[in-house]
């Protein structure tokens, strides 16, 4: 546990990418820090991502209805942005090592868009585009349990 005047040690991990996008397109600038602290048997983690918002090729329609694509990559979805934490303890046993841990991720429960649906219907001899928004994982919780022997 920790110890008043003890060595407690705490590791930081800070990178930064502003070059490298994903999936044939510029993410955008990116920043992930982790910190990690363990203390015996007993660890815990935070670890925060942002980045600006996925690039994204606008859809619409011309006025036959026809489906027409924009620049691509021309618009992007709003900036992304995650907390994921874990505290794990583990038990050193006669056979092995036991280990529980607990997780959130993205634990502030952030709404990142990650995509549209997209459905081309005619109504009324009338084309339309419906969207819908769809967005990454909300706040997932977990447990679990490890034995190694």
């Amino acid at each position: 546990g920790l110890v008043p005047g003890g060595r407690h040690p705490v590791g930081v991990l800070l990178a930064l990418d502003d070059e490298h996008g994903s999936a044939g397109g510029h993410r955008g600038d990116e920043l992930g820090q982790a910190v990690r602290h363990p203390a015996d048997a007993l660890q815990a983690t935070l670890a925060a991502q942002y980045h600006t918002g996925w690039p994204v090729t606008p859809i619409g329609l011309d006025t036959q209805g026809n489906v027409v694509l924009g620049d691509r990559n021309a618009a992007r979805y709003a900036d992304y942005g995650s907390l994921d934490a874990r505290v794990s303890y583990e038990w050193i046993l006669p056979h092995g090592t036991l280990t529980l841990h607990g997780e959130l991720t993205n634990a502030l429960d952030q709404r990142n868009p990650c995509c549209t649906d997209l459905e081309y219907s005619v109504i009324d001899g009338t084309p339309t585009l419906d969207r819908e928004l769809r967005h990454w994982l909300p706040l997932v919780p977990s447990v679990g349990v490890l034995w190694k022997y």
